[in-house]
């Protein structure tokens, strides 16, 4: 039911995607120069509604999101029946982790050519189909691992649909935008295991056999994504022949436009030798490590520790997750009152704080308070990451390359900090203080030393502006 009730919402879609609004996501970013965008929208308010030409591309994200939500929940569980070796199930995760951070950056520089942005999202979601289906068909543990591959390969949606968000609004708009593409994926994280459990339960009172059940569950996320993808690819042929006809319309205006309006400078390093770019993906790196530490890290601290069994541990990770995207909903106030670089430097000071906090007291309720904490920095400093990511990019182009970067980042985290996180944990079990708690704390110190970061960056963003300033007015006289 909830899967005709979402196949449902994407239909309503469609009429996002049949007017011009859509046009940025239907044409290269050559025909959608910075001027013109900032010409559209340069007036829009930060509280203004987004427009909903961004719904089609937040529900793509969720399409792809949710096979990967059923995916984490259940792929161990089903590899190990099928006979795989603990070694043969880590390499299904490694697998996806070096596919996508190879293959996302080339996608996302695809989506700046002639097929757009929306095409390239209608590519991710048909190669995340593919390989879902091909997990549902595999007959072999090697063969789940190759399809593993391909999803990664393909799971470059959401740096996507930054690029294509941050090009539908103002700039004002961007933090507002970019926190509900992130939503949109946590809320696919949470509801994949939630509908799997769901999906599993049917089929078994429908007498599906158990081996089957697991199966039928990635042919249905298979086949609501299937659906998706037809709107979303219909609505994207409509809007391509109108897309074209508009910039043929305003070029003329579009070559006014950019005589007027200078271009965007790159954003200056922080330190000598250290560009803005390069400190901001040390950020993700540091993020992205978190989550491996509160997912895989923990489902090894709280059963040890803690006394957790899987239903409380499904319990805290879901909970984390909900408080990820209520952190989403905050997030756009937040960089109103405080400004993005403030934002990102309260972010990283959350994190750090329920980081540590969480590994050093154990009693109940105060340490699944500091888990969520933890949660909740998690999710503002990567918002906040991909907000100063697309502030200091001085064009389209260089905005979805550092963004596609940043999420090459993260992908190369999930790579080798599940090996250091349990290398740390198993070293500091036999500990007499806070026992287990080494690769926490030592996380919480890394996310306390790239405070200083976006407080950098905005030093230099100020002194550029007072130099620019300055060289402009030496030229009046």
């Amino acid at each position: 039911m909830r899967l005709l009730l979402l196949l449902a919402t994407a239909l309503k879609c469609t009429y996002a995607f049949r007017g011009p609004a859509l046009a940025p996501l239907a044409k290269p970013p050559k025909l959608l120069a910075p001027p013109r965008a900032a010409a559209v929208a340069i007036e829009a308010d930060a509280d203004a509604p987004l427009p909903r030409a961004l719904l089609p591309v937040t529900l793509s994200v969720f399409a792809q999101m949710i096979g990967e939500g059923i995916a984490i929940a259940t792929l161990p569980l089903h590899l190990t029946r099928l006979g795989a070796k603990p070694v043969e199930v880590a390499l299904a995760t490694s697998f996806f982790s070096v596919a996508q951070m190879v293959c996302c950056p080339l996608l996302v520089r695809r989506s700046g050519g002639a097929g757009g942005r929306g095409q390239t999202l209608c590519l991710c979601l048909a190669g995340a189909t593919l390989g879902n289906v091909g997990i549902a068909m595999s007959p072999s543990v090697a063969a789940i691992v190759v399809c593993r591959f391909l999803c990664g390969a393909f799971a470059a949606s959401v740096p996507v649909a930054q690029a294509a968000a941050t090009e539908l609004v103002a700039p004002a708009q961007a933090p507002a935008a970019l926190a509900r593409v992130a939503a949109s994926s946590q809320m696919a994280v949470v509801v994949g295991p939630s509908c799997a459990a769901l999906l599993m339960s049917a089929f078994a009172a429908a007498g599906v056999p158990q081996a089957f059940r697991l199966r039928a569950v990635f042919l249905t996320a298979s086949v609501f994504a299937a659906g998706v993808l037809g709107v979303l690819a219909r609505s994207f042929q409509a809007t391509a022949a109108k897309a074209q006809a508009i910039a043929s319309q305003d070029e003329p205006a579009l070559k006014v436009e950019q005589k007027q309006v200078a271009p965007t400078k790159p954003a200056p390093g922080i330190l000598p030798g250290v560009s803005a770019q390069f400190a901001l993906r040390s950020i993700a790196l540091v993020v992205g490590w978190s989550l491996t530490l509160s997912v895989y890290c923990y489902g090894l601290f709280a059963p040890k520790f803690m006394g957790y069994d899987q239903p409380q541990l499904s319990a805290t990770f879901s909970a984390g997750a909900l408080t990820t995207i209520a952190a989403q909903v905050l997030f756009p106030t937040l960089v109103r009152r405080i400004g993005p670089h403030l934002t990102s430097c309260f972010g990283l000071l959350t994190l750090s704080l329920g980081m540590a906090s969480q590994s050093i007291v154990r009693a109940q309720p105060l340490h699944s308070l500091f888990y969520l904490i933890n949660r909740a920095g998690a999710g503002i400093s990567d918002t906040s990451t991909a907000t100063l990511v697309a502030r200091t990019s001085p064009t389209a182009d260089a905005r979805a390359k550092n963004l596609a970067l940043i999420q090459s980042t993260r992908a190369a985290a999930r790579i080798f900090t599940p090996v250091v996180s349990g290398s740390l944990f198993a070293a500091s079990c036999g500990f007499r203080r806070f026992p287990g708690g080494l690769p926490f704390l030592t996380n919480a110190a890394c996310a306390l030393l790239a405070v200083p970061i976006p407080l950098l960056l905005r030093r230099a963003e100020r002194r550029a502006d007072a130099k620019a300033k300055g060289s402009g007015v030496e030229q009046l006289y």
